[in-house]
């Protein structure tokens, strides 16, 4: 099997801010937080180390871009 690379998307780390468990399972953060903006991104429990889980934790996080031509 060959992998073959997508040049069409890319990671960036960004910083984030726990804002809690809204539903069970998942963690809700706060990207971009201090920016004036308000995008929440729900995350799995377990990809979270629970040092990391309490309400207004700063943490950073990998964010996918994806380029549209």
């Amino acid at each position: 099997m060959q992998y073959t690379e997508d040049s069409s998307s890319f990671y960036v780390r960004v910083p984030a801010r726990v804002l809690g468990c809204l539903r069970s399972g998942e963690i809700t953060i706060i990207l971009f937080p201090g920016h004036g903006l308000v995008l929440t991104e729900p995350i799995q429990t377990n990809l979270v180390p629970e040092n990391l889980r309490m309400p207004n934790i700063a943490v950073c996080t990998w964010m996918r871009y994806e380029l549209v031509y």
